[in-house]
């Protein structure tokens, strides 16, 4: 990987977090195109770059020019040529699938109450709901 990457996204962790690790992990050459402020996006970026589904994250590689979180995070591991990021075989496969669709259905209702006033009286009902979920993860990984 010897051509610039560019990551657009937020000045936040956020869905692009996985993505920027991914990249550093696999030593892509890569900028982090980092949004303090909807004007930036929204009037600029979003009609401007010419993206497909403009969303954010985004990705641009040379010509090619990609959103949305897990399709970003696929495609930098085969990039890469790192196969093994995706597992050893099948089963590896299905279940890093499997633990990437638990954590989103986690990401969800934990990252609305960034953005929520109210998100002190909403946080014990999403933590009941969220919790017993990580448990889940945190037993089936364990020590591994």
């Amino acid at each position: 990987m010897t051509e610039k990457v560019t990551l657009g996204y937020w000045g936040i962790r956020g869905r692009a977090q996985i993505a920027r690790l991914l990249l550093a992990y696999t030593g892509a050459v890569w900028e982090d195109v980092k949004y303090t402020s909807p004007e930036q996006w929204f009037g600029k970026d979003k009609q401007g770059l010419g993206i497909p589904f403009a969303n954010l994250p985004y990705l641009i590689d040379g010509d090619f020019k990609l959103s949305e979180s897990r399709a970003i995070i696929k495609y930098i591991v085969a990039r890469s040529g790192n196969k093994e990021l995706e597992g050893k075989n099948i089963q590896d496969q299905a279940r890093v699938i499997q633990v990437s669709s638990v954590l989103e259905d986690l990401a969800v209702p934990l990252g609305s109450l960034f953005f929520d006033p109210q998100w002190e009286t909403k946080l014990p009902a999403v933590l009941e709901k969220a919790v017993p979920k990580i448990n889940l993860v945190n037993e089936f990984y364990g020590e591994k």
